[in-house]
């Protein structure tokens, strides 16, 4: 009996942990912000730990294996829209507002050389298409 309370005691102290984070994205005039994607990862790490895509409503939910003690940050990106961290410890806080800005996106330029060229390759010799 004894052998079997040890076992199960030790079963419960390695099983891993899970934790849950959750929130909500919004423009600044605070209207729901769908589609962001949400990462999870440790501080000055690239490495995601879990991730999540923001709803219609802008809400999301990160269930992940508690496995550290360490800082963790959670990033909030869409194209189109500034990036944003928060910084938090685990049990510290589980829920999370982020509000992210238009942002213009600078394009390389593109130059096009002979056009004539190309519409020859195209369409044939005279260079109608």
């Amino acid at each position: 009996m004894n052998k079997i309370i040890s076992v199960i005691s030790l079963a419960i102290i390695f099983l891993p942990s899970f934790a849950q984070v959750s929130g909500t994205i919004k423009t600044p005039e605070g209207h729901p912000l769908p589609s962001v994607s949400i990462t999870l990862h440790k501080k000055n790490n690239p490495s995601i730990i879990a991730f999540a895509i923001a709803d219609k409503n802008g809400k999301f939910t990160i269930n992940y294996k508690a496995t550290t003690t360490d800082t963790l940050e959670l990033k909030a990106a869409l194209l189109g829209y500034s990036k944003q961290s928060i910084y938090f410890l685990l049990g510290e806080k589980n829920t999370f507002e982020f509000v992210l800005s238009p942002e213009a996106i600078n394009l390389p330029e593109v130059k096009v050389k002979n056009p004539v060229a190309l519409l020859n390759n195209i369409s044939g010799s005279n260079g109608e298409v």
